[in-house]
């Protein structure tokens, strides 16, 4: 699962990079059966971060969320992921997390 999400991520990192220093986001894997949640942290310390993403599935539009402990300057560091076993995942619709 994650060499299908390796390329999509590090295009996350370059766009979740551009705002404050912790950024969260979720991720879906280009065949559409996974999604993951990462975060930035650009700080010399830990953070604990809750995500909260609105995806547009197969099934109409759900929330995903998760939350956990990011280390000091993490990149790319994935919070939790979800798999299915046929393309499930559409489009982000939206995201916000809460890091601390």
């Amino acid at each position: 699962m994650f060499k299908s999400l390796l390329p999509v991520a590090v295009a996350a990192v370059a766009v979740l990079s551009l705002g404050s220093p912790v950024q969260a986001g979720c991720v879906i894997s280009q065949d559409g059966k996974s999604i993951n949640i990462i975060t930035n942290n650009s700080t010399n310390s830990a953070k604990n971060c809750m995500v909260k993403c609105q995806v547009d599935t197969i099934r109409g539009a759900t929330n995903i969320s998760c939350g956990g402990n990011v280390p000091p300057l993490a990149k790319a560091h994935s919070l939790c992921d979800f798999d299915k076993p046929e393309p499930w995942y559409k489009k982000v619709l939206s995201s916000e997390d809460t890091c601390k």
